[in-house]
């Protein structure tokens, strides 16, 4: 009944406005007042029946007419009760919200463009659009910036930041309305066409090797680039010790072959699956091709 991922009608964000806030609000005491969660939400009494009305028929709420001007005291349903939660991992999933922001905002873009065409359109108006709401609830300005940030990395869009870093507009480019056309606006799919997907977790265990000069090569390009990289702290400090690590073990007289790729393919896995933009996919491109099967010749004789 309820669709879920980004671009989501007004009644939809509704309908899950009323399970989110009947969850929150369940202590135990018994059905919750549709006119509570009007005044709450700030929609019409009557719009609030209705929806709920819509729950109740899909399974997801029991309802009970109040004697009260054709109100009702509602509950979740166990199916109710599951579908918040799924949704609520849905949100908290990182990637996949990156992902359905830069898709999101690409849409809107080209909708821009086909309604108003070519030209800067303002950041604000991003979240006066259907397209800027994920699973019910609107996209951080910082997603917002985050996602235009990477389609102007990959071409698909152009955009001007103010000096903090947040979107002040874009546009989308000649790039991404084919991105549009080809892949329905999943830019993943493009990426992928365009650059091919990193090939290091496909040899992720098995033997390789690395010439000492490129492993200290990458250690220098990752520790230029871990900053603009969207890292945990934790992935911030694994990272930070693993180029130390691949520095030392680089200049020894014998490095430990085994031992670097091991390091350059844990550096790869937190580049390639961080939601920082292209960067951390070129970083983890790079590192994969870096590493030589051990059966393959290389053009320089390694340590």
């Amino acid at each position: 009944m309820i669709t879920h991922g980004w671009g989501m009608a007004q009644a939809d964000v509704v309908r899950i406005g009323l399970l989110d806030w009947m969850h929150d609000t369940d202590d135990g005491a018994g059905p919750r007042k549709t006119a509570d969660f009007a005044a709450a939400f700030g929609v019409e009494p009557e719009f609030a029946v209705t929806v709920a009305r819509q729950l109740e028929e899909a399974g997801l709420v029991t309802g009970i007419r109040s004697t009260e001007g054709g109100d009702l005291r509602v509950r979740l349903t166990p199916a109710g009760k599951e579908q918040v939660l799924a949704r609520r991992r849905r949100r908290g999933d990182q990637q996949t919200r990156h992902r359905s922001a830069r898709d999101a905002v690409l849409a809107w873009l080209a909708r821009e463009r086909a309604r108003s065409g070519n030209g800067m359109r303002k950041a604000s108006l991003f979240f006066g659009d259907h397209r800027s709401v994920y699973e019910g609830r609107p996209f951080e300005s910082a997603e917002l910036d985050a996602a235009a940030r990477e389609l102007s990395e990959l071409g698909l869009a152009a955009a001007c930041f103010s000096s903090d870093g947040s979107l002040l507009a874009a546009q989308i480019t000649e790039v991404g309305l084919d991105c549009v056309g080809r892949h329905r606006g999943a830019v993943e799919s493009y990426v992928a066409e365009r650059y091919g997907a990193p090939e290091v977790t496909a040899t992720a265990g098995k033997p390789g090797r690395v010439h000492p000069e490129d492993a200290l090569t990458l250690a220098s390009a990752l520790r230029e680039a871990a900053p603009q990289l969207t890292l945990s702290p934790d992935e911030r400090a694994e990272l930070t010790d693993i180029t130390r690590q691949l520095e030392r073990e680089a200049i020894r007289g014998e490095p430990d072959q085994s031992w670097m790729v091991g390091l350059l393919q844990r550096a790869a896995r937190i580049a390639g699956r961080c939601p920082g933009g292209a960067l951390g996919r070129v970083m983890s491109l790079a590192i994969g091709y870096a590493i030589r099967p051990v059966t393959e010749g290389n053009h320089r004789k390694h340590a």
